[in-house]
């Protein structure tokens, strides 16, 4: 009987044991006056020295890190739920994690606020602690309204 409840503990800790981890931490801006042809962007994981672009941090945008699945293999299932999300804070900084599947994958990180251009990327999971910096740009569409209403 011992020997079955020893069993039993063994099992349970191994299966509990078998969660891996992913956080993604970093910043949305809005990239004021970008060039005509630039996009947003999402750059997780590189230093990049942007101290030359003008950017202003974004209150209230909604960062999404699909996780778990890999995506870089099939398509991203908007109601999977291996999914975290969390509005920036008044310096345009955010935080999140989640407990995830054990092992390297590609995961997907979104950024979108209202009359901004939305963003995504792909980026391989295969570290505990990722950085990302979001650069938005404004929609054409609100930034032309809002100049003829001025």
């Amino acid at each position: 009987m011992k020997l079955r409840h020893l069993w039993i503990t063994v099992m349970i800790t191994a299966l509990a044991g078998c969660d891996g981890y992913i956080a993604v931490k970093g910043t949305v801006y809005e990239w004021n006056n970008p060039p005509r042809n630039a996009a947003e962007k999402i750059i997780v994981d590189k230093q990049v020295p942007f101290d030359f672009l003008d950017v202003t941090p974004i209150v209230g945008a909604k960062v999404t890190v699909f996780h778990g699945g890999d995506y870089g293999k099939k398509e991203l299932a908007e109601d999977t739920i291996w999914q975290r999300s969390q509005t920036t804070n008044s310096e345009g900084f955010f935080n999140i994690g989640d407990v995830t599947a054990p092992s390297k994958f590609t995961a997907i990180i979104r950024a979108q606020k209202e009359g901004y251009q939305k963003v995504e990327t792909k980026f391989l999971h295969d570290k505990l602690m990722h950085e990302a910096i979001i650069l938005l740009i404004k929609n054409p569409l609100v930034s032309t309204h809002a100049t003829q209403t001025q």
